[in-house]
């Protein structure tokens, strides 16, 4: 994350478990447990470059998958 180019406003990560789980924990103040398929999270970070992307630095916008609509 810390080497995307500052040109980019708005990135998407694509990726699986536990990995994208535990990112969104280290990269937010939020406990997920688990981010089920299909789940996505949307952060907003307050950084002027990339390079400034660090633990908790990242506010939840939203956090939604397909079964909470069921």
């Amino acid at each position: 994350i810390r080497n995307i180019k500052d040109s980019y406003q708005q990135v998407m990560l694509f990726g699986h478990n536990p990995g994208f789980t535990e990112l969104a924990e280290y990269l937010t103040k939020q406990r997920f447990d688990n981010i089920p398929t299909c789940g996505i999270v949307c952060m907003d970070f307050d950084i002027k470059s990339w390079k400034e992307v660090a633990k908790g630095k990242g506010d939840v916008v939203f956090f939604d998958y397909p079964k909470k609509h069921t």
